[in-house]
C-alpha cells in the first residue's frame, strides 16, 4: 500500500499541464485524409533537419489551453537526429528550454521517429514523442507530455515543419 508521502510530488504546473493536456486530447478528432509519404530511411533523414512545432487536427480552440511545444532538430547523423527543445509553453505556463538538456532520437523501421526529451532536473517530467515521418509532418502515434499520455482521446496530434 502506498502512502501519501511516497508518492511523487506533482507541483501546480504539473497538475496545469496535465489538466490542458487531457481536456485538448479529449476533444473530436475529425479524418486526415490520405497522405503521400514521404521516406525517412538514413539517405532522407537529413530532411528531418529543422524546426518542428506541434500541432493538433482538430485545431485547439481556446487560445489559453494550446501548447505551444517546438523542438528543432540540428543534424542528423546515419537514424540518430539531434535536437533540442525550443518552446514549452501550454496556455501561460511554460518551463525553461535552457534546463532541458540536448537530446538524441532515432529513426527506425517504417520510417518511425522516437524522441525523448528530459529535464536536467529528474524530478521534472520531460516530453516523448513518437510518430511516422510524412514528409513536413510527423504523425504522433504517442504524445507524453510531463507525466501525461495525451495522445489518442479523439485528436491527432503532429509535429509540423516550420522551418
Amino acid at each position: 500500500m502506498t502512502t501519501r508521502s511516497q508518492r511523487p510530488r506533482r507541483t501546480i504546473f504539473d497538475r496545469a499541464v496535465a489538466f490542458v493536456l487531457v481536456a485538448a486530447a479529449l476533444s473530436s478528432c475529425r479524418p486526415h485524409g490520405d497522405q503521400v509519404q514521404a521516406s525517412a530511411s538514413p539517405e532522407n533523414a537529413v530532411d528531418l533537419v529543422g524546426s518542428w512545432e506541434l500541432d493538433a487536427q482538430p485545431a485547439v480552440d481556446t487560445p489559453t489551453f494550446r501548447p505551444w511545444i517546438t523542438v528543432t532538430i540540428d543534424s542528423v547523423t546515419d537514424q540518430t537526429v539531434h535536437g533540442r527543445l525550443r518552446h514549452y509553453l501550454v496556455g501561460n505556463m511554460g518551463l525553461d528550454t535552457d534546463a532541458f538538456p540536448h537530446f538524441e532520437g532515432r529513426v527506425g523501421h517504417h520510417d518511425t521517429l522516437r524522441i525523448a526529451i528530459r529535464h536536467a532536473d529528474p524530478a521534472v517530467a520531460g516530453l516523448r514523442f513518437v510518430g511516422r515521418v510524412e514528409r513536413d509532418t510527423i504523425r504522433l502515434d504517442t504524445l507524453v507530455v510531463g507525466a501525461e499520455i495525451v495522445s489518442g482521446g479523439g485528436r491527432a496530434w503532429m509535429l509540423i515543419r516550420r522551418r
